[in-house]
């Protein structure tokens, strides 16, 4: 359920625009254990999909640069431990972001 229905009494009717898929070719299984590595996190359903296919120890290493605070919330939660909020939820601050923790 959208977030905006904990927030207001309003009823509030949602409508699908697209089916989001996760793409084949992204394995992010061979990101290796004791690396540095930087991911970007545009989406919670990106989060999750993180979640589902590294191991903890995959986890403690990488540093996520998230879209939102909300996502950082959730990767908290998760004990990722290195979790910044880019300045804007677009492509370049995004970019930006991770460049300064590479």
């Amino acid at each position: 359920k959208p977030r905006i229905v904990q927030l207001t009494q309003a009823t509030i009717d949602t409508v699908s625009c697209y089916e989001s898929v996760a793409e084949e070719s992204s394995d992010v299984t061979k990101i290796p254990k004791n690396k540095k590595t930087v991911i970007l996190i545009f989406t919670v359903q990106s989060l999750r999909l993180v979640l589902e296919k590294l191991s903890s120890d995959q986890i403690q290493n990488l540093v996520l640069v998230v879209a939102s605070h909300r996502i950082k919330e959730v990767a908290i939660k998760y004990d990722f431990k290195k979790c910044i909020v880019a300045t804007e939820p677009h492509d370049e601050p995004m970019i930006r972001a991770a460049l300064l923790e590479y």
